[in-house]
């Protein structure tokens, strides 16, 4: 356990009192009794699993058998008819499918996703609990946040890679956040360097936009502890190699697919696709190569304002493509600004235009991702269960935010576009909290223990090719963890903990 010098919270104080003193609660034995029991490590993990499981174990009983993400749909559907696909996790894929496909009900993956999700939120309160950076009492409020947030109780229904890797995250955070605590110190340790590169390795296998993570971590954290240099490039050699083995084994071994590298290209294509649009000025040679992708017409036609797939669609990013974007970029500055902002502003602004982008979208079940990858091919039991009608349950579930909304009640409402299912909130809690922890002395701390969000962040403001929630929500694990590290830096005095 670590042995240096933390932060404590003064509200731990109230908590170490002695079992005859007034609690906060008065002098009710019971709630004094429960509260003793409660600083029993062993204890506590229960009482927390407890809290936290309950909610979701409930939530997931009304909305069983829950939602298969439409993409993640096709991922099954491929690896079931033996043309795995890249396109997505194939880690997800392989672990999810005995769950999903073979088992008598694809809902009891459900329960694999909500363990997943327990066992990362519990692990981070005990762990900032140990780190002393966490009272008791805040650790509740923490296991409350994670119980009864609707952000959580609602996408943990949804059944994706994506919900997975925002739960990885987790625990990933509270790693950076003990290299923060320790100096460094506890990167001379064996078992949490393994940890680390697991975790990274597991990110990255769930989301490739995850390999931004280590790009950044392995260089900064060289600079910032030079002394542990030798670990950190081992561990660096290490990460390479298992994500180049992984690689080549889906690609050599299972014979998967490659994801397109259109991907990568939303933003590209969007701001083309603008400029055909709106009437902008389009060289000759750059019209000549764009137009053998696709007509000027189909061009104009393809533009949405908040969603790229149809302009991505069969696009390579060759030389030739980087060319012909730069050169219309160069003619048509202005178009290419409002195409971006068209697209990503979501992501920045705080009472931006829902569209026809509400949560929703997100919960639509497509039976057509299944049976046109199928072709009959799949088990009758599994493609039966996609073509079934929503239950009452799920139906309001796919409709909430929209019911909510459309209800108009006071603070609630608003509180939906505002706070729970706003896809601004990660990039405005990065923010304030990088102003806060400078004006408190803590900017590289806060900086190196924020480094997964501000990955996810750079990811979807450069290749997100439509502003859905499903994405924003990579961020929103990691947010409570994050505020309440942060909520330590206020801190005054220090204190030594061994443990």
């Amino acid at each position: 356990m670590l042995n240096n010098t933390l932060l404590l919270d003064d509200s731990t104080t109230h908590m170490n009192q002695t079992p005859d003193s007034p609690s906060a609660f008065g002098n009710n034995k019971a709630i004094d009794a429960i509260r003793n029991a409660y600083k029993d490590r062993t204890i506590r993990i229960i009482m927390l699993t407890a809290l936290i499981a309950v909610p979701h174990l409930i939530a997931y009983i009304a909305m069983f058998p829950g939602f298969i993400q439409a993409d993640h749909q096709s991922l099954i559907a491929h690896i079931a008819v033996g043309t795995p696909t890249q396109w997505h996790s194939l880690l997800w894929g392989y672990l999810a499918y005995p769950l999903l496909y073979l088992s008598p009900s694809y809902g009891i993956y459900g329960l694999a996703q909500t363990a997943i999700f327990v066992i990362c939120a519990v692990y981070a309160i005990i762990e900032l609990n140990d780190m002393a950076l966490l009272s008791h009492r805040a650790s509740i409020v923490l296991a409350a946040i994670f119980a009864f947030c609707p952000t959580y109780l609602l996408y943990n229904q949804l059944y994706a890679s994506d919900i997975v890797f925002a739960y990885v995250l987790i625990p990933l955070t509270i790693h950076l956040i003990k290299i923060t605590v320790t100096k460094g110190a506890i990167l001379s340790s064996t078992r949490f360097d393994i940890s680390l590169l697991i975790l990274l390795f597991v990110t990255f296998s769930l989301r490739k936009n995850a390999l931004l993570v280590p790009l950044i971590l392995f260089p900064v954290l060289l600079l910032a502890y030079r002394k542990h240099w030798r670990r950190l490039l081992v561990c660096c050699v290490i990460f390479v190699a298992s994500a180049v083995a992984i690689s080549t084994f889906w690609t050599n071994i299972i014979k998967a697919t490659p994801s397109p590298s259109q991907e990568m290209l939303s933003v590209p294509a969007q701001q083309i696709a603008r400029t055909y649009a709106t009437g902008g000025e389009v060289p000759d040679d750059v019209n000549e190569d764009l137009s053998k992708i696709r007509t000027p017409q189909q061009w104009a036609e393809s533009y949405l304002e908040y969603n790229a797939d149809p302009e991505k669609m069969n696009l390579s990013l060759t030389p030739t493509f980087v060319y012909d974007w730069a050169t219309l970029g160069l003619h048509n500055p202005r178009t290419y600004v409002d195409a971006y902002a068209g697209l990503m502003h979501p992501f920045w602004q705080l009472n931006g235009s829902v569209q026809s982008l509400g949560i929703d979208i997100d919960f639509e079940e497509h039976p057509d991702f299944t049976n046109t990858t199928c072709k009959k091919e799949c088990d009758p039991h599994y493609t039966a269960q996609i073509e079934a009608a929503y239950s009452p349950n799920k139906e309001r579930a796919a409709h909430f935010q929209e019911t909510m909304l459309n209800l108009r009640i006071p603070v609630i409402s608003d509180a939906l576009i505002l706070f729970f299912f706003n896809r601004a909130i990660p990039l405005y809690v990065f923010a304030i909290g990088l102003v806060y922890s400078i004006r408190k002395g803590r900017g590289k701390d806060f900086l190196i223990a924020t480094i997964p969000l501000i990955c996810v962040l750079l990811s979807l403001l450069c290749f997100a090719p439509v502003a859905s929630f499903r994405y924003a929500f990579q961020a929103f694990g990691m947010l409570p963890v994050i505020v309440f590290f942060m909520r330590s830096f206020k801190k005054a005095k220090p204190f030594t903990k061994d443990r």
